[in-house]
């Protein structure tokens, strides 16, 4: 199929990928899961929507979906529409899930437009009008600048395990760039988060160089660092586990630099 349907039923929405290349099954699910816990929102169809995807084309991609819900008829049909209109908006953005797995689609497997056909017509989205393309370009620039300053796995990350609220990974990991995240050898505070990688100890840890009831980061760098604010309760960090901490200096007690923990990462399995 070289073209998308002008238009579909009532209940039906129609997604068409314009692309000369192959699109794996990976990123396509990452597309359809986010269509179908979007349209399950309780601004749109609720979670007891039933979302069935009928038809799926390969090459030119097309991939048609049904909703349905117990309403009526005419209901269910102004829903689908303020649904497609709102998947369209989502996919203009710079950030959010939808518009980055589209993103992804245009970036890695040729995608040059995206149409979303309704019952009242199509929506046509072409590259320049996704934002989001630029972001994950940007984005996976500085992956892989933190890759070569940390090894091969350092690009991924789970949630907070510290005391605070777990921030959002991508906004305030990935978009530092490089040289922010080595701290640098002044020992006095100075309001900076730094982003350092490396390996903690509990306290009381045969192994521990710091004074007793401290918690102990030893850095890739190889240096030594007293860690605080660590909540011993909520962390569950295998004694082996290379760490990412996100802290601030605090001044230096007994010889070592105290770091004022706010946020720690595992890295995520591939």
């Amino acid at each position: 199929m070289s073209a998308p349907p002008e238009n579909v039923g009532e209940r039906e929405l129609a997604f068409f990928f314009q692309t000369n290349e192959p699109i794996p099954a990976r990123p396509l699910l990452n597309f359809l899961y986010e269509v179908d816990r979007i349209a399950r929102t309780r601004g749109h169809l609720g979670p007891a929507a039933v979302v069935e995807i009928t038809e799926v084309r390969t090459g030119t991609k097309l991939v048609r979906f049904t909703f349905d819900r117990k309403v009526a008829l005419a209901a269910l049909a102004v829903a689908v529409i303020a649904l497609g209109h709102d998947l369209s908006a989502r996919i203009q953005q710079p950030t959010g899930r939808l518009a980055e797995s589209v993103a992804e689609m245009c970036l890695d497997h040729g995608v040059a437009e995206c149409v979303i056909s309704t019952s009242e017509g199509q929506v046509r989205i072409t590259r320049d009008q996704m934002p989001a393309i630029a972001r994950l370009r940007e984005k996976r620039e500085r992956v892989d600048r933190i890759g070569q300053a940390f090894g091969d796995d350092s690009d991924r990350w789970v949630s907070g395990l510290a005391d605070s609220a777990p921030p959002a990974v991508e906004k305030d990991l990935l978009e530092r760039p490089a040289e922010d995240l080595r701290l640098g050898e002044r020992a006095g505070a100075d309001g900076r988060v730094y982003t350092i990688v490396g390996k903690l100890q509990p306290p009381s840890s045969a192994r521990a160089k710091v004074p007793v009831q401290n918690w102990q980061f030893d850095a890739l760098s190889g240096k030594t660092y007293i860690a605080r604010g660590i909540n011993a309760d909520r962390i569950r960090i295998p004694a082996t586990a290379t760490v990412v901490l996100r802290a601030e200096v605090g001044g230096v007690e007994a010889g070592f630099t105290v770091l004022n923990v706010k946020d720690v990462f595992l890295p995520e399995d591939p």
